[in-house]
């Protein structure tokens, strides 16, 4: 294999239609692993941040304005689009809604178009991870070679964490797949220079800001892959760069021209909450790694320090020099960035994922190049085993999906509780059988939200954000004398309106909520990650609650990968003095 230097032509690597030929086969892979199981849970929202409910619910109001600025609003017109009209024109001709909307059947109706509105959100998330595996391919066969390609999509299609959130109406594969799309204009800035690739980097780029504030690192690449071509500064292309990249963001954010006011108030925010959630002085750059971990598993993650290693030693020796940094470039600020802060969660890391194994496939043909033939093909046989070890780690993740243990407390519960017996369940329990027993609600669990009540205590200090709120504020009343519509009270996020249900004399006058009904219900279904609080308390002797039953869903493959809110432990507790 030749080695590209220091001085490498930016044109150099074209690929043929015959240079793909193949990649069909591995997006066959990744789609199958993306779709399978992904009507987990519905009708009901299993997981707390899909945007499927919000968006159902806009649609129905015909409201372009999400009220909510957690994420940008493009995803939510995204599966208005891929999701919500095209259930809508299906049900027309297939499943029309009963003529009595509000009897037994409409409920039905209704709760059958949920279901397949998660669905189809979910397979949008599918599909657009789909598509980062050939951004993959085509990035690692530009930089380097289609080998290279071809070994990293792979290598991305059956990471684990990739494929959990391929299952998910998050904004988390979306984001990263409207970033990796800019990844692959600013490539080809470098290597082509047309002006319809800045275009097309610059509005990208903005939609992926637009999506996830967090991408704002693609301004990183875009701007090292203009340098790259050496042909001068030309600030033309940069100040056109500079002006579609805000037309994206606004782009997905239409909010921002109908109401103003309220999306740079909710915006900044969300933002600024985010932004100082956590303890302050504390990294996380190790759980990030740990994190990485779990997400790749154990083979892919050495694979990918081994990727590392090599690009250093490559650079060390100028070889690859552009094209490592470059590929670097594409992940580097957001791991130094943001582990600079506590806070990070399990589904930020496949962003990592097509630029760690691109080096892991690169380093992997390049030691293979190195060894002589005898070795080589150990080490091939080495990577078919962990291809296949990471395949089984990702069936073992899909079928937490299909038979998760919140499926399996609900088949327990329709064949061991009587029928009219009083179960308390939260809203993301499982499914059963409509009007078979009295489903309570439980009332706010106060301890659920005390993690979130410290990071806006954080936001309350937080003397930058106050001062640009209060500007927000002045701006609006201000131009309210020269008729501008004034909103009769500021922005109130998630986290405002959580907190107000759990003072003792909240505004709307509910009382403080306990972790126990009175009258207490027959049965009590608890899911562990939700309601730590009430498992303390049913578990006390004097409860008066016994463990029923508890679940959670074990393969065969010897394997069990963990991503957070999926297939968590359930347990079932009766009421000590009920009927068996």
């Amino acid at each position: 294999m030749s080695e590209r230097t220091m001085t490498e032509s930016p044109n150099e690597r074209k690929l043929s239609w015959a240079d793909w030929k193949f990649l069909p086969l591995i997006l066959l892979l990744s789609f199958v692993l993306n779709i399978w199981g992904n009507r987990w849970g519905a009708p009901h929202f299993w997981h707390p941040d899909e945007v499927a409910s919000r968006a159902i619910g806009m649609f129905g109001n015909r409201e372009i304005n999400p009220h909510h600025f957690a994420y940008g609003g493009l995803h939510y017109y995204t599966v208005w689009a891929g999701a919500i009209i095209p259930v809508k024109i299906y049900e027309r001709f297939v499943d029309p809604p009963p003529a009595a909307i509000d009897s037994e059947d409409g409920q039905a109706w209704f709760e059958r178009e949920k279901a397949r509105v998660i669905q189809m959100a979910r397979t949008l998330s599918a599909l657009m991870s789909m598509l980062i595996v050939g951004f993959t391919f085509f990035i690692g066969a530009m930089l380097f070679e289609k080998r290279a390609g071809y070994l990293a999509a792979l290598f991305v299609s059956v990471a684990m964490a990739f494929v959990a959130i391929a299952h998910l109406s998050t904004v988390d594969a979306p984001s990263n797949f409207w970033y990796w799309l800019s990844c692959v204009f600013a490539l080809l800035i470098w290597k082509r220079g047309h002006l319809i690739w800045y275009v097309l980097a610059a509005l990208t780029a903005g939609l992926a800001i637009g999506v996830k504030t967090d991408r704002l690192m693609i301004l990183f690449p875009l701007l090292l892959s203009h340098f790259l071509r050496r042909e001068g500064l030309q600030w033309q292309k940069l100040l056109l760069s500079a002006i579609l990249i805000p037309v994206g963001f606004i782009i997905a954010n239409p909010t921002f021209i109908i109401a103003p006011f309220e999306f740079l108030d909710g915006y900044t925010r969300d933002l600024f909450f985010n932004a100082d959630r956590g303890v302050q002085g504390q990294t996380s750059y190790w759980r990030m790694l740990a994190f990485m971990q779990t997400g790749l598993g154990w083979p892919l993650f050495v694979l990918a320090l081994i990727g590392l290693a090599y690009a250093l030693y490559q650079l060390a020796r100028r070889q690859n020099a552009h094209a490592i940094i470059w590929l670097l470039v594409t992940v580097a600020p957001y791991f130094i960035i943001f582990g600079a802060k506590s806070e990070t969660a399990q589904w930020y890391l496949p962003f990592f994922f097509p630029a760690l194994m691109i080096l892991a496939a690169q380093a992997v043909i390049g030691l293979m190049a190195a060894m002589p033939e005898r070795y080589a093909v150990f080490a091939k046989t080495a990577v078919v085993v962990i291809v296949v070890y990471s395949f089984l780690n990702c069936v073992a993740l899909v079928l937490q999906f299909s038979n998760e243990s919140r499926y399996l407390a609900g088949e327990w519960i329709e064949q061991h509780v009587p029928a009219n017996a009083t179960i308390q369940v939260l809203a993301r329990g499982p499914v059963l059988t409509p009007g078979k027993y009295q489903i309570a609600n439980p009332p706010p669990d106060k301890e659920f939200y005390d993690f979130a009540r410290g990071w806006a205590e954080n936001l309350a200090r937080d003397q930058t954000y106050q001062k640009i709120r209060q500007a927000i504020l002045d701006l609006e009343k201000w131009l309210g004398r020269f008729g501008m519509p004034v909103r009769e009270k500021p922005y109130q996020a998630w986290f405002d309106l959580s907190f107000a249900m759990y003072e003792d004399k909240p505004a709307n006058g509910l009382p403080a909520a306990d972790s126990l009904q009175t009258p207490q219900p027959d049965y009590i279904l608890l899911i562990e990650d939700l309601q730590f609080n009430t498992l303390k308390q049913l578990k006390a002797p004097n409860s008066g609650y016994h463990l029923a039953a508890q679940f959670r869903y074990v393969n065969r493959l010897g394997v069990q990968p963990f991503f957070e809110f999926v297939n968590p432990p359930v347990y079932v507790f009766q009421r000590s003095n009920a009927t068996n």
